[in-house]
C-alpha cells in the first residue's frame, strides 16, 4: 500500500492563463519510495475554463487529483479550508495557481523537517512578472523563522510552505480581508517552534497586477491589524509594524537581495 506523504492544496479562481505550469510542476517533484503525493484542487467559482483545466489533470493523473467546483465564490480561506480538512497527507503544502516550484522542493523539505524536528519549512524564493521573467534577485528566507522574527518580516511565501498536517488542520485558515496564511504560519510557529527555513529558491512566485501584496497601503493596515489580532497590546503592535515598514522598505529597494 502506498501511503499519501504530501497533500498539496490549490485554490485558485480564475486562474487558467498560468495554471498549467502550476501544475506540471507539482508532478516534477519525487518523493521518498512509497510515498506519494494528492492534489486537492477547489475552483473558487471560475468563469474562465479553471475548472475544465483542473478536470483534464485529473484524467491525466487518474486518482491523484480532486476536483471541487465551488458554486459560489467563498474566498481564498474558505476554499483552502475545505482542502485541508480533506487532506490525506502526513505533510500539507499549498500552491498558488500563479506560482511554480522547483524540481525537489518537496524532497528538500522532507529531508529537513526530518533533520530539524521543525514542523514547518518554507523556502526561499525568486519573483518573476506575469509574462514569467524573473524580475531582481533572490528572496531570502533565513535558516530559522521564529514568531518573533516572523512578526517583525513576513519571509515565508505560501506556496514555499509545506507542514505537519495536525498544525495546519489545528488551526486553518481564516480571515482572508487580512492575511490569511499569514495569521496561520503565526499561529503555528507561536504554538510549535520555528520554521525551518531552506535558503535555496525553489518557487517562483508571479507577481500579477492587482495582487493584494502590491496594494502597500491597504497591505499595512491589515498588518497592523494581524497584530492585533494574534494578542498583542498596542506598543507591542507599533513596535513589530515598524519593523515590517522599515524591512518592506529594504526589501523593495534591494537591500536584502542576492
Amino acid at each position: 500500500m502506498i501511503d499519501v506523504e504530501v497533500s498539496v492544496i490549490m485554490a485558485v479562481r480564475d486562474g487558467a492563463r498560468y495554471l498549467e505550469d502550476a501544475l506540471d510542476s507539482v508532478f516534477i517533484q519525487r518523493l521518498p519510495k512509497g510515498k506519494r503525493l494528492e492534489v486537492i484542487f477547489i475552483d473558487d467559482a471560475s468563469s474562465d475554463g479553471t475548472g475544465d483545466i483542473a478536470e483534464r489533470y485529473a484524467e491525466k493523473y487518474d486518482g491523484v487529483i480532486t476536483v471541487i467546483h465551488n458554486e459560489v465564490n467563498l474566498g481564498v480561506a474558505a476554499s483552502r479550508n475545505m482542502g485541508i480538512k480533506m487532506a490525506r497527507g502526513k505533510y500539507i503544502a499549498f500552491l498558488d495557481g500563479d506560482d511554480v516550484w522547483h524540481k525537489d522542493k518537496l524532497k528538500v523539505q522532507l529531508e529537513m523537517l526530518e533533520e530539524t524536528g521543525c514542523v514547518m519549512s518554507a523556502t526561499s524564493r525568486v519573483n518573476a512578472d506575469e509574462s514569467g521573467c524573473i524580475t531582481g534577485g533572490v528572496f531570502k528566507i533565513p535558516n530559522r523563522v521564529s514568531y518573533r522574527r516572523l512578526l517583525k518580516s513576513n519571509t515565508i511565501a505560501c506556496s514555499s510552505v509545506l507542514a505537519l498536517a495536525g498544525p495546519v488542520k489545528e488551526f486553518g485558515m481564516e480571515h482572508d480581508e487580512l492575511h490569511e496564511d499569514y495569521i496561520l504560519w503565526l499561529k503555528i510557529l507561536q504554538k510549535y517552534g520555528p520554521c525551518a527555513g531552506v535558503t535555496e529558491p525553489y518557487v517562483t512566485c508571479r507577481l500579477v497586477g492587482g495582487g493584494r501584496s502590491r496594494e502597500k497601503l491597504n497591505s499595512a493596515s491589515r498588518r497592523f491589524k494581524v497584530y492585533r489580532l494574534m494578542g498583542l497590546n498596542l506598543a507591542a503592535s507599533v513596535f513589530y509594524f515598524c519593523c515590517y515598514a522599515v524591512t518592506g522598505v529594504c526589501k523593495y529597494r534591494g537591500i536584502n537581495r542576492k
